[in-house]
């Protein structure tokens, strides 16, 4: 049997491909899913994204929620909501990702994700929900195959979508507008690619839809209006994982409007099966009123637990959708099915957001034939929906399901602070300085930062002093002290929570280059022998001894190495070399071999700005490759010591 289906596979890169950033959005997400998504994404464990201090997952979820810090998922940011909630939703519960891949060789990959389900473990464990995903790749957009602009129109909607909320959310801490870091890096280019997909649209209705202008029942209705015809069907099946709260005893109102309304469009036959999937175990109104369901003909029903999960499976139902069709004895015809995030309530599917309503998204799919099964890997009523066959899985008002227990109280709501995060600077004096970020307002004039044992660091202006190694976090005060928050230290490079870079020899520099895009471990240096050759290769000829018998050629063979690297970067990745490059020479500020080679009182980097080093985008004077470059270079000779200094190439 293969292995059970999960919402984590879908972080998974394809073949070649590494996660570069993506934006996640939902209800609620727990810690141990989003490290376990964060781990699949990058392939990398917590520890080693906690060292590269890189952002990979921006989450914007219901304000009400524990935050999740980024110390528990390095790589995972959290984003508070700007202002108080309840102007813009009632609750946050769309459930949408777009996440973009980058190749090891050339392009990338984006990949969009609907689904009924929170982004949690419990999830993964108990939960019977269901998600719609496709891949775009940008190998794809200069051939144009007949699915392409529907792809890339809902690509387009979901940008879309995620932009808008992205707007409510604090996203100062993934967007960085100080200067350029991975992190910042990433978020543009996984918008770009997303502008160009939409770009190839063309006249292609996107299939998700969501309920800012209108309700997610107009939404639908809409759909079923230009693309359902004037079929009708034999079977509708309405499935939520949440009803309204006691209905007095009748048909619970937004299930009756839903029928009524398809109905009114001619899309049921009179003799229909009206079939309402419920959790048994907790299903509100639906438990109130079986008699009326009854009476009206209709059915209640638990959900088929597909044999993938398991033969002893008790996956309790959060999915939601509606799935209508011909059933026929072998397959379903004229079928067409909505799924998403809107649960079948007022506030999930009857309203638009606001005071009133949720913030819900749902996708609009429909197929002209399919069978009840099939082989593993091929579409079927049963892969593509929980239904029941042959009135199996029915309750009654003899056995009647449980109403279930009341929503628990929900956790004071996540709402933005004076800062999302705070820089490290170095002091003069070998201390470190706690400063706001780049652009932001004033600091409140008590707003305090706490040290490592709670006690209030001296400010200066709108910096703290920091005695001690560069922390991963601080806590900070406002509000004469009412109010506080935790946010990460952001370093001189960018990199989040991270602490302190490990120094780095200049005998290792070219190493942590040489697999550019991809990096090398801290960890894993030992595979690298003096040079920064790969342990096993053919080595340079005299390479070792030339590095091992004077500071002066150890660097320049370092150099050079990584300036014949340098030259094979292209365009689009060039902004991130950049940034690398000036992180791994950061490093290797202080370091021994650094200072013996300044002995010689000369600047080895013009090996690395001359154009013979550069690739030829780079060259252009002026332009915004070369100026990038030459901006990084300039900051690592500050951090270097180099200023002033003969060129190397002087003395020749």
């Amino acid at each position: 049997m293969s292995a059970a289906p999960s919402l984590l596979h879908l972080f998974e890169p394809p073949e070649d491909c590494e996660g570069l950033f993506g934006w996640v959005c939902g209800f609620s997400a727990d810690a141990g899913f989003l490290d376990a998504a964060a781990e699949r994404f990058t392939r990398k464990p917590a520890s080693v994204r906690a060292r590269y201090g890189q952002l990979v997952l921006g989450v914007m979820l219901d304000p009400f929620h524990e935050p999740v810090s980024v110390l528990d998922v390095p790589g995972v940011a959290d984003l508070p909501l700007r202002i108080a909630p309840g102007g813009a939703f009632r609750l946050m519960h769309a459930k949408v990702a777009l996440l973009g891949f980058r190749s090891r060789t050339a392009g990338w990959r984006l990949r969009v994700i609907v689904t009924t389900a929170n982004w949690t473990q419990q999830t993964v464990e108990d939960s019977l929900d269901l998600a719609w995903c496709f891949d775009v790749d940008s190998g794809e957009l200069s051939q144009g195959d007949e699915t392409l602009a529907q792809r890339c129109a809902d690509v387009g909607m979901a940008s879309e979508i995620l932009g808008w909320l992205g707007r409510h959310y604090d996203g100062s801490l993934v967007e960085f507008a100080g200067r350029d870091s991975e992190t910042s890096l990433a978020v543009r280019e996984l918008a770009a690619w997303a502008a160009l997909c939409a770009g190839h649209a063309g006249t292609a209705k996107p299939r998700i839809f969501d309920n800012r202008q209108r309700s997610l029942l107009e939404g639908m209705l809409g759909y079923l209006r230009e693309y359902a015809g004037g079929t009708r069907r034999n079977l509708l099946a309405l499935a939520s994982g949440f009803f309204e709260a006691n209905t007095g005893g009748g048909v619970p109102a937004v299930l009756d409007r839903i029928v009524r309304e398809i109905d009114a469009l001619g899309l049921l036959t009179q003799s229909a099966n009206v079939d309402v999937y419920v959790n048994e175990k907790a299903c509100q109104s639906v438990a109130t009123s079986m008699r009326a369901i009854e009476e009206a003909g209709w059915s209640v029903r638990t959900p088929t637990r597909p044999l993938m999960f398991g033969a002893e499976s008790l996956r309790t139902l959060h999915a939601k959708f509606i799935f209508s069709a011909n059933s026929r004895t072998e397959a379903c015809t004229s079928a067409w099915l909505y799924l998403g995030s809107g649960n079948l309530t007022p506030a999930g599917f009857l309203n638009r957001t606001g005071q009133a309503g949720n913030f819900e998204v749902g996708v609009f799919l429909d197929f002209p034939r399919l069978p009840w099964s099939a082989p593993a890997g091929t579409l079927a009523v049963t892969t593509l929906v929980p239904l029941q066959r042959n009135g199996e899985g029915g309750l009654s008002l003899n056995a009647p399901p449980s109403k279930g227990e009341p929503m628990p109280p929900r956790p004071p709501a996540f709402i933005a602070g004076p800062v999302a995060f705070l820089q490290w600077r170095q002091h003069a004096d070998g201390k470190g300085l706690l400063t706001l970020p780049p652009g932001s307002a004033a600091a409140p004039a008590d707003l305090g930062v706490l040290d490592a044992v709670g006690e209030p660091c001296a400010r200066e202006g709108d910096a703290w002093l920091w005695l001690g190694a560069m922390p991963r976090q601080t806590a900070l005060r406002w509000d004469s002290g009412n109010r506080g928050a935790s946010v990460p230290i952001v370093d001189e490079l960018g990199r989040v929570a991270a602490g302190e870079a490990p120094a780095l020899e200049v005998v290792d520099l070219a190493s942590h280059l040489m697999e550019f895009p991809a990096r090398l471990d801290d960890g894993d240096d030992d595979d690298f022998v003096q040079g920064g050759t790969p342990a096993g290769a053919p080595q340079p000829v005299d390479a070792g001894r030339q590095a091992a018998s004077s500071p002066v050629r150890t660097m320049m063979w370092q150099l050079e190495k990584i300036a014949q690297q340098q030259t094979t970067v292209n365009e689009s990745d060039w902004p991130f070399w950049c940034v690398r490059l000036e992180e791994v020479l950061f490093r290797a500020a202080g370091s021994k071999g650094l200072a013996e080679f300044l002995q010689f009182g000369l600047d080895p980097l013009e090996v690395l700005r001359i154009d013979a080093s550069r690739p030829a985008h780079a060259c252009v004077r002026g332009g915004e490759s070369a100026t990038r470059h030459e901006a990084a270079l300039a900051r690592v000779a500050a951090a270097w010591g180099l200023c002033n200094l003969r060129s190397f190439r002087e003395t020749r």
